[in-house]
């Protein structure tokens, strides 16, 4: 299976083993979709800050039998401003929570991304942290 780069949110994030991540990220292309991000949660990681809750990254994956592998990742926007308030922080996983269920897997979702994007930009001016997207 060939490796393939795209953009991506990422809406949740599991802790699975000792130090891996499995990643529900909206992309434009195929919508939500589940990824696993092997040694992830170590510090010296590459993967470390790039698949981090509400990250806006562009990921290289590659297809497996139930779902992605991060093979690299790329940061390209962090929405820090949004954990810094308990209704920030829940307001955003209301957001991913609603773009996970609406959210068509397998379809272009391009705008809902963009709604999602601009809303998380929106939350993070607001705690004081001007992102952009």
């Amino acid at each position: 299976m060939e490796a393939f780069v795209t953009t991506g949110l990422v809406l949740k994030e599991t802790r699975y083993k000792e130090s891996d991540r499995i990643l529900t990220i909206l992309t434009p292309e195929l919508g939500v979709i589940s990824a696993a991000a092997q040694s992830s949660l170590r510090l010296k990681s590459k993967l470390f800050s790039a698949c981090g809750l509400f990250c806006y990254s562009e990921f290289t994956l590659v297809p497996g039998r139930n779902m992605y592998t991060v093979r690299e990742a790329e940061v390209k926007n962090v929405f820090h401003g949004i954990s810094s308030s308990i209704e920030g922080m829940s307001l955003a996983m209301y957001m991913a929570e609603m773009a996970m269920t609406l959210s068509p897997a397998g379809q272009e979702v391009q705008r809902e991304l963009r709604l999602l994007l601009y809303d998380q930009r929106e939350q993070n001016g607001s705690a004081g942290d001007q992102g952009r997207v």
